[in-house]
C-alpha cells in the first residue's frame, strides 16, 4: 500500500507543480541586467520618473516551458552606453497558466488615476479591419503599488481597458 501511495505521489507531483504559482521572491533585491532563467523576453516600458527622480521599468516575460508570465518592476541604477539599463528588482509577479485566447498584459488597463499600472489576465482580440486590439472580460488583475514596491491583487470588475491601435 505504501508503495502504491508513493507511486501515485510521484505521478501527481508534476501536474500539481505545473498549476502552482512560481515563487519569484528570490528575485527581489537582485541586480537585473538580463532575462531570468527559463523566461523569454516579450517587452517592457519605462514608467514615468517618480518624485525622487529615479527611473523605473516594468518588464514582461513569457515562460519558455508553459503559458506562464513574469512581470518585473525594477529601479534603474545605471545605464550602459545610454541604451542598456542595469537595475535592481523591486517587485516580481508570476502569473501561471494563461489560457488560450487570453493575454497577460500591463498595457491599456487601469483602476483609475490612483492605480494607473495594472497587470491583467483576460481576453484580447484583434479587429483586423480597424487595426485595433480590444479587451474582453478581465479574469485576474493586480495593481502595481509603487510606494510599497509590490503587486497587489485588485477586483477585476474595477478594471477598465482602452483599445490599443497597432503601430
Amino acid at each position: 500500500m505504501r508503495t502504491l501511495l508513493f507511486a501515485l505521489a510521484l505521478v501527481a507531483a508534476p501536474a500539481a507543480a505545473q498549476n502552482a504559482t512560481p515563487d519569484v521572491s528570490h528575485l527581489i533585491g537582485r541586480p537585473y541586467a538580463g532575462l531570468p532563467g527559463g523566461w523569454g523576453g516579450v517587452g517592457g516600458s519605462v514608467l514615468e520618473a517618480s518624485p525622487d527622480g529615479e527611473m523605473y521599468i516594468l518588464s514582461r516575460f513569457e515562460s519558455v516551458r508553459d503559458r506562464g508570465h513574469l512581470f518585473v518592476y525594477s529601479r534603474v541604477d545605471q545605464m550602459i552606453d545610454d541604451r542598456y539599463p542595469v537595475s535592481t528588482i523591486l517587485a516580481a509577479l508570476a502569473v501561471p497558466d494563461v489560457a488560450e485566447g487570453e493575454i497577460a498584459s500591463s498595457y491599456a488597463c487601469s483602476v483609475g488615476p490612483d492605480e494607473p499600472t495594472v497587470v491583467v489576465v483576460g481576453e484580447q482580440t484583434l479587429d483586423e479591419a480597424d487595426g485595433v486590439f480590444r479587451y474582453g472580460p478581465v479574469r485576474l488583475a493586480w495593481a502595481l503599488d509603487r510606494e510599497a514596491e509590490q503587486f497587489v491583487p485588485v477586483d477585476a470588475d474595477r478594471v477598465t481597458c482602452i483599445e490599443e491601435g497597432i503601430p
